[in-house]
């Protein structure tokens, strides 16, 4: 018996030590996809679309499905990143999918839109090896394998190989065209060093010893022969920030410029903030502004990233390109973290928990209160008041009880004291009521206060958007559907 006691016990160890080890484990890479690919459905209906950018990108690091490149192709076009629209376009249209013939249809549209802004750029390197750049963005090493393709407009084309000058070119890139670039590279025994420069500032062009190397924030890392460098940031509507530094053969030095605000520039552009949540923070361009009040932020014409943080909530980031003058209107819904949301979740629960006792105790104790105060109580205070009258009008008349020979003053006295208590009754049943009308009005008060979270669950209303991860391909053909459900 004693045996039998002691291996259940080991069996009851076991069990618990199984259960919490189960709950030790991590998440799946299939759990974790569904769970953020939710959460960057509900980003990008709330306008949050470059934080749903950037958890879309995690799902397709957990998980290559067709709808992440169809979400991936719509959130890069909308940001006007028409190269990245472009090339996951052109992955999601040679995939073999389940996605309907309409939406793949929506995809060949978005690629030939997006495709129209971009141009070619057709490279030549008179040696192999060379390492290409396009404004900060890498390209490879010479020869390329083809054309690259390019936002139109004004670029940097930058060129890097052992024994020759770094080489920094303007190129013009016409949208929907193409250009033949042939790089010419001069020799040098000196081995080049490395400048990396931190600029937060959108849109400042970067020049070192008065040459255009690239617009920011895509150059990050600009190579240089060794000597004195003065490396500087400029952009309409701010002061030059500009510094000199000693750059050794072979070596890197990081720089950090900050341009300012001019305030002397006659042209400002206002942004005026609506947000879900108070208390909320906002920075500029890497520059904090302090509290959202009621006053529109003024900035420069030109590119800017705005960032808005609210503890609790994910940061919400808007990019903006403000024309001179121009008046923006930004409303912001912001998305609680995990924890926030559990925190959320929970007071809702209790919320209406307390609200509907609350309330089924009040109605239940007015109602019960004021039936036996002014139902029951009243009528009784009336009878015992009728015949306490009564007998005091026989004492004054002399007549009636006044003739018994007990006389009328006992029976005064009795009618008093039912009176008294009747009264004493009445004031516990109106407290009674006042209490339960007070508790009816707390239930109420939790009920309307109750914390609102479907406002952070806004839907998608792009029908070209799909809010579930779709049916993942297998090798072989066909598709499989992920352990947790169709997502």
């Amino acid at each position: 018996m004693r045996g039998g006691t002691t291996m259940t016990r080991w069996s009851l160890v076991l069990m618990l030590a199984c259960a919490f080890a189960a709950l030790a484990q991590p998440e799946s890479r299939e759990t974790e996809a569904k769970r953020r690919f939710e959460l960057a459905a509900r980003l990008y209906a709330q306008g949050n679309k470059q934080q749903a950018l950037d958890e879309f990108e995690r799902v397709r690091a957990l998980v290559e499905r067709p709808a992440v490149l169809l979400n991936l192709v719509i959130v890069h076009a909308e940001l006007g990143h028409a190269q990245a629209a472009v090339t996951l376009a052109d992955q999601l249209l040679a995939m073999k999918t389940s996605l309907d013939e309409k939406r793949l249809e929506r995809v060949r549209t978005i690629r030939a839109e997006q495709r129209a802004k971009l141009g070619e750029v057709r490279l030549t390197a008179p040696v192999a090896g060379v390492e290409l750049t396009l404004d900060g963005k890498p390209l490879g090493l010479s020869p390329l394998a083809g054309p690259v393709l390019a936002m139109a407009g004004n670029l940097v084309l930058a060129a890097r190989a052992p024994k020759f000058e770094p080489l920094y070119q303007q190129v013009t890139v016409p949208p929907g065209g193409a250009i033949d670039v042939a790089l010419e590279l001069t020799p040098t025994n000196l081995n080049a060093g490395a400048i990396r420069v931190r600029c937060d500032l959108p849109g400042a062009d970067l020049f070192v010893d008065g040459q255009r190397v690239g617009t920011t924030p895509d150059v990050v890392k600009v190579m240089v022969l060794p000597g004195t460098r003065t490396i500087s940031a400029r952009r309409e509507g701010y002061r030059s920030a500009e510094k000199s530094v000693v750059l050794r053969e072979g070596g890197e030095v990081e720089v950090e410029l900050v341009p300012v605000v001019d305030e002397s520039a006659t042209s400002f552009a206002e942004v005026s903030v609506k947000a879900s949540e108070e208390q909320v923070t906002a920075t500029a361009d890497g520059q904090r502004l302090g509290l959202l009040g009621s006053s529109a932020l003024k900035l420069p014409p030109g590119p800017h990233l705005l960032t808005f943080e609210r503890g609790g909530f994910y940061p919400v980031k808007r990019a903006l390109s403000l024309s001179p003058n121009a008046s923006e209107h930004l409303e912001l819904v912001f998305e609680p973290t995990p924890e926030l949301r559990a925190e959320l979740t929970s007071s809702v629960g209790w919320h209406r928990l307390l609200g509907w006792v609350g309330v089924g105790i009040g109605a239940a104790g007015a109602a019960g209160s004021a039936a036996y105060t002014f139902g029951y109580l009243a009528s009784t205070r009336a009878t015992v008041l009728a015949e306490y009258n009564s007998l005091n009008e026989q004492a004054d008349r002399r007549m009636g009880c006044f003739l018994d020979s007990a006389g009328c003053q006992g029976a005064i006295m009795n009618a008093q004291a039912q009176l008294r208590q009747v009264d004493s009754l009445y004031a516990v049943g109106v407290a009674g009521f006042v209490v339960s009308g007070l508790a009816l009005t707390g239930g109420l008060i939790l009920l309307f206060t109750t914390p609102d979270l479907g406002r952070y669950d806004r839907q998608p209303s792009n029908g070209d958007f799909l809010q579930q991860l779709g049916l993942a391909p297998l090798p072989g053909g066909g598709f499989a559907f992920a352990a947790s459900g169709q997502f």
